[in-house]
């Protein structure tokens, strides 16, 4: 599935304001991690997408970037939040090792 372009750019305002910081292995996702510091894994868009991520159609998306939690997202429309988490942190420590 394309991402439509208008969501990108929330992603590019929160690298150019600071908000999104390179993760490293140290630093595993969890259910109080934010979507903005999700989203600068690069293989992030694309699993939220098979787990059918809400928020990237959302017209709050932008606004709300830097204040949601992963947890509360998966929460509020019944996604699977542990196997979501484990792949996230499992593509994560593919690329850094």
């Amino acid at each position: 599935m394309r991402i439509p372009t208008w969501i990108i750019l929330p992603k590019i305002l929160a690298r150019s304001t600071g908000l999104i910081y390179k993760m490293s292995l140290k630093n595993k996702f969890n259910k109080k991690t934010k979507l903005s510091e999700i989203l600068s894994f690069s293989e992030a868009e694309e699993i939220l997408s098979k787990y059918n991520f809400p928020c990237f159609f959302c017209p709050f998306f932008s606004i709300e970037i830097s204040d949601l939690e992963i947890g509360e997202v998966a929460r509020n429309y019944n996604i699977d939040l542990e196997n979501l988490l484990k792949e996230l942190n499992e593509k994560l420590s593919e690329k850094n090792t």
